[in-house]
């Protein structure tokens, strides 16, 4: 082995042990919701932060990154929209941050408490209260605007959503603990006490019958991994009570994991949902998670919380091992310098 193959040997070995730390907090990258299609949301606030692949569209009396301190001056520099197309934010509502599009923005009676990134961008009616950043085109009635050369692209939309993809089969493919459902209520009673991760795999036709959850522990963390079987699932709305206690669940801890599934209608929704392929769409109610999902089209109020990264058992060597790993290479390069010196005499 030469010094440039042991050096590329090595290279992938710790990019490997790098990988192995990603999940699902690396790819929500600071996102409440994300979105790697047309994103569609009226009459309701999004409490955190919106990226989208496709359109984002949020109009009538809206809020976005409402939880953001408008009088903080460090808001106006959140990503609170972000969009690999078009953004309009229309209707009597407010912006706690930037907006950054690939394609064009239009600002239609709203207040953006940030600056605005886009090819074209059109003020009619409020505010903008930072920049209008353009690389073709700007329409305001008043307002700072400045013409760049290149848009920033704070999300490679592309990267992710395989990313996500490959993480969400991943953990699909553990096996199930045990669980019940009875009237209603979906018990998760087998779980870990080493603080690993507890998967369970349930069918959607049973899953769509359940109203409540009961946690055997609210501190472990859960994989609740949905199969769709290609179909489409409506559920019922979900209880936040931990079932027979008067508390909530731990909404952080909790990952509902869609897989195989075409669309997916929600009521309101409780942990941290996780539908790489799928359309989803809600007539009305909320969220308290982390949203991700291929679109979304309704009328539904995301609240905002700290997901748990559900990082999955990886076949990663021992500490013991690396350093075997390690060893074994210096002495293989060790060897061969030798080699060829001694060839040289």
């Amino acid at each position: 082995m030469n010094k440039k193959s042991f050096l590329y040997v090595m290279s992938i070995f710790f990019i490997f042990l790098s990988q192995v730390s990603a999940g699902f907090v690396d790819i929500t990258q600071g996102f409440n919701v994300m979105t790697f299609g047309d994103f569609y949301d009226h009459n309701d606030q999004i409490h955190g932060k919106v990226a989208t692949g496709g359109n984002a569209t949020i109009v009538e009396s809206f809020g976005v990154n409402i939880d953001a301190d408008i009088d903080d001056p460090g808001t106006a520099s959140l990503k609170a929209i972000v969009s690999g197309k078009n953004v309009t934010v229309s209707g009597n509502g407010q912006v706690h941050g930037s907006i950054y599009a690939q394609g064009d923005v239009n600002v239609d009676k709203a207040t953006v408490n940030g600056d605005v990134y886009g090819k074209n961008v059109t003020m009619v009616g409020y505010d903008v209260r930072g920049t209008m950043y353009h690389t073709e085109s700007v329409s305001t009635p008043y307002g700072s605007t400045e013409k760049i050369d290149v848009l920033p692209v704070p999300v490679d939309f592309a990267a992710t959503q395989a990313e996500t993809q490959a993480f969400s089969t991943q953990l699909a493919g553990f096996g199930s603990n045990d669980f019940s459902i009875s009237s209603g209520v979906l018990s998760l009673n087998d779980v870990s006490a080493s603080g690993d991760l507890n998967f369970f795999t349930i069918d959607a036709s049973d899953f769509s019958q359940v109203t409540d959850l009961h946690f055997e522990n609210l501190d472990e963390q859960y994989v609740i991994n949905i199969d769709g079987n290609g179909g489409d699932i409506v559920l019922n709305e979900i209880n936040q009570k931990n079932y027979g206690t008067s508390d909530d669940f731990n909404f952080s801890n909790v990952l509902f994991n869609f897989v195989n599934t075409s669309t997916l209608k929600i009521g309101s929704f409780y942990g941290n949902l996780l539908a790489a392929g799928t359309n989803v769409t809600a007539d009305d109610g909320m969220m308290k998670g982390c949203f991700v999902a291929n679109s979304f089209s309704g009328k539904y109020e995301f609240h905002e919380i700290t997901p748990g990264n559900f990082n999955p058992p990886q076949n990663v060597p021992e500490s013991s091992t690396v350093s075997m790993i390690v060893i074994g290479a210096l002495v293989l390069l060790y060897s061969s310098r030798k080699k060829i010196a001694l060839l040289k005499k």
